[in-house]
């Protein structure tokens, strides 16, 4: 048996680590009829999402929780942006809601002894390290975006998340 090993991606060089980054695979769940956005329903570890490029994020995620370089992941985290409420007349307003695909935190602690002008290949270890650095645990929320679905009720929550003090990373 021959062949390169290593435990985990983060053992792997950084243009190595990338390229098996982007060839995880991922089973694509038939689903009858066209999406709006035309993605395709993909499932992950029993897990459905709404497309394949948010199935593959799911995946990096995962590997790098597993790595210790970020925790706390969580899925469809919501986020109340106005409470509901009822008009003088009674009618009833309903509240303003966020679902961010992922949140999690930076682990300050795996960056620890990098110098602060260290560089890596993978824009993802740039982000984190970036982060880790500023040295404080920020919760990084993160949607996966392609052009389609940058709809005009979306860039609304945006910059009512970002009235909260919280940044969206689009992946």
């Amino acid at each position: 048996m021959g062949g390169l090993r290593y435990e985990s991606l983060a053992d792997m060089p950084d243009g190595m680590r990338s390229k098996v980054a982007a060839k995880i695979t991922v089973k694509a769940v038939p689903v009858a009829g066209k999406s709006k956005y035309h993605n395709q329903k993909t499932e992950i570890e029993g897990i459905q999402f709404d497309s394949k490029k948010e199935a593959k994020r799911y995946a990096v995620l995962m590997e790098a929780q597993r790595e210790g370089i970020i925790f706390g992941l969580r899925l469809q985290e919501e986020f109340t942006l106005r409470e509901g409420y009822r008009t003088e007349e009674g009618e009833r307003i309903s509240a303003i809601r966020y679902r961010a695909d992922f949140t999690y935190y930076v682990s300050t602690t795996w960056f620890q002894g990098l110098p602060k002008n260290f560089c890596f290949d993978d824009v993802d270890y740039n982000y984190w390290a970036k982060i880790a650095q500023s040295g404080g645990s920020v919760k990084v929320i993160e949607d996966v975006k392609s052009p389609a679905t940058r709809t005009k009720e979306y860039r609304m929550k945006y910059k009512l998340m970002a009235d909260k003090g919280y940044k969206i990373r689009e992946i």
